[in-house]
């Protein structure tokens, strides 16, 4: 079951046509504001049964996004994640998934920082 949320800008984009279930968030913020309030996106989670959320990796920087999704239990999967160093910084988090177009580079990333 999924669940998508989305800002009015990305009203006709196809991860919010294909979802179960869509709900517009930041209706009166712009585009990147409504992604970056992760209090209303853990709220909505919660709400309709998300376990997890996939927000663009670096609206994980917002102060407060990843202590805020802790603490309600929601896991955090960021996408999309193609440089090393992201890998690294998102290992330290932790994320429980990371969604890249290299899974090989993020598979080495995350053994080398488990023997750590």
């Amino acid at each position: 079951h999924t669940v998508a949320m989305y800002s009015n800008e990305d009203t006709f984009s196809l991860f919010r046509t294909k979802a179960d279930e869509a709900y517009l968030i930041g209706e009166n913020k712009s585009p990147l504001g409504a992604y970056l309030d992760i209090p209303r996106i853990i709220e909505l989670a919660k709400k309709h049964g998300a376990d997890a959320i996939h927000p663009e990796y670096r609206t994980l920087a917002v102060p407060g996004a990843v202590e805020g999704c802790k603490r309600a239990n929601v896991r955090i999967h960021p996408w999309t994640v193609n440089a090393e160093a992201d890998m690294r910084a998102l290992c330290g988090i932790p994320c429980e998934a990371i969604i890249t177009n290299h899974p090989d580079i993020a598979r080495r990333v995350v053994d080398e920082t488990q023997k750590a």
